[in-house]
């Protein structure tokens, strides 16, 4: 409990940011291997697995640069 009330804090150590991408990634492996598994289109579920993935990126350089100015 205590991890995720720093996590969630303003002022943690731990990025937010950081915990989302590695979400959006394991999201993004388990849909991938389920989909391959049923034999769905490999475009589209390409394009869903990116969807979990680009705006965590995003966010993440995005995150950086505002660090960097400041």
């Amino acid at each position: 409990m205590k991890w995720i009330r720093e996590l969630l804090s303003e002022k943690s150590e731990l990025s937010t940011t950081r915990f989302v991408q590695v979400v959006g990634l394991f999201m993004a492996f388990g849909i991938a291997l389920l989909g391959l598994k049923l034999g769905v289109d490999c475009v589209g579920l390409s394009i869903l697995c990116l969807s979990f993935i680009i705006p965590q990126t995003i966010a993440k350089i995005m995150q950086k640069k505002i660090e960097t100015k400041g």
